[in-house]
C-alpha cells in the first residue's frame, strides 16, 4: 500500500528490520524442539536488492526506477509520491526541489485492483516494463500463474511465460477477515 512508502528513506538497507521471538522457531506448542544455546535469527521481514524488483506497485500505480540512475536500481519513490499527491504540502516542497528534474515513472491505476490468479495476467499485460519480462501478450494463454504464500496479509504470484519470470506481491491497504474468531 503507498501508505507503507517513506519519501524520506534513501535505500532498502536504511530500513530497520524487526525482529521476531527466538522461542517462535525454538519452540512448538510451548515445548522446546531444538538443543540449549542454538542462535537464531528471526526476522519479521527481509529486503530484496533493488536489482532483482523491475517496480513497486501500489494501489495507486507502479514505481518504476529512476531514468538514467547508472544501474543501481534506485526507485523514484518521492517523485511518485509527489506525483500522487501523497506528502503533506510542507515535506512536497522539500522533496519537489530535489527531485524535480526525475518526476514520473508511475503507471496510473484507475483505483484498487485486488489481484487473483486470472487477473494478474491481465494486470501484467497492461504494464509493457512488466509484460515483456514474461511473454508477449498474445502468448498470454500460455503463462503459468502460480500463487504462493509470504505469511502476511499479501498476495504473491509467480508468472512464468516464453520470455521469463516474475514475482509479483501486491499488500491490500486493508485486511482481510477469515473466519469467525481471526485474527
Amino acid at each position: 500500500p503507498s501508505t507503507t512508502l517513506d519519501p524520506h528513506m534513501p535505500h532498502g538497507g536504511s530500513i530497520v528490520i524487526e525482529q521476531r521471538p527466538a522461542d517462535e522457531i525454538t519452540h512448538f506448542r510451548g515445548n522446546r524442539v531444538v538443543k540449549e544455546g542454538v542462535q537464531v535469527w528471526n526476522p519479521s521481514f527481509d529486503v530484496a536488492p533493488a536489482s532483482l524488483i523491475t517496480g513497486i506497485i501500489t494501489e495507486k500505480g507502479m514505481i518504476g526506477k529512476k531514468a538514467g540512475d547508472g544501474g543501481d536500481g534506485a526507485f523514484d519513490v518521492r517523485g511518485f509520491m509527489l506525483q500522487q499527491q501523497l506528502l503533506l504540502p510542507e515535506v512536497a516542497t522539500e522533496v519537489a526541489k530535489a527531485e524535480e528534474a526525475e518526476r514520473g515513472g508511475a503507471v496510473p491505476l484507475p483505483g484498487l485492483l485486488a489481484l487473483d490468479a486470472h487477473k494478474v495476467v491481465d494486470y501484467i499485460q497492461s504494464i509493457p516494463a512488466l509484460q515483456q519480462l514474461v511473454g508477449p501478450s498474445d502468448s498470454a494463454s500460455s503463462w503459468r500463474v502460480k500463487e504462493i504464500g509470504d505469511g502476511n496479509i499479501n498476495f504473491v504470484y509467480v508468472v512464468e511465460g516464453p520470455s521469463g519470470a516474475l514475482c509479483l506481491k501486491q499488500g491490500l491497504p486493508y485486511v482481510r477477515c477469515v473466519g469467525e474468531s481471526w485474527p
